[in-house]
This record gives structure tokens, C-alpha cells and sequence, in this order.
């Protein structure tokens, strides 16, 4: 599960995992989702703006 601040949360499961257990397509998912969407999990969002 990934969570960029104050946006929501997203989870992906996928059985191929890496060498470090991850899911290897949601991974890819999420930098898609990242690249595509300009999301990062370390971004934050000011909602008074």
C-alpha cells in the first residue's frame, strides 16, 4: 500500500514477486501511476491553497 499525503491510498497485489517480495507488476504500476500522474509518496499537498 502507498499513500501520497493527504490524497488517499492505493494497494495492488500481484503473485510474481522480486527479490525483495514486492509485487513486480504493482510496482510497475505505481511508477506509472507517478510518472503519468506526477504523484510521489513524499509529496505534499496544501489543501488551503
Amino acid at each position: 500500500m502507498t499513500r501520497p499525503s493527504g490524497i488517499g491510498g492505493i494497494s495492488g497485489f500481484s503473485p510474481r514477486l522480486d527479490e525483495y517480495g514486492n509485487s513486480q507488476r504493482t510496482r510497475r504500476t505505481f511508477e506509472r501511476l507517478s510518472t503519468d500522474m506526477g504523484l510521489h509518496l513524499f509529496q505534499h499537498f496544501d489543501h488551503d491553497a
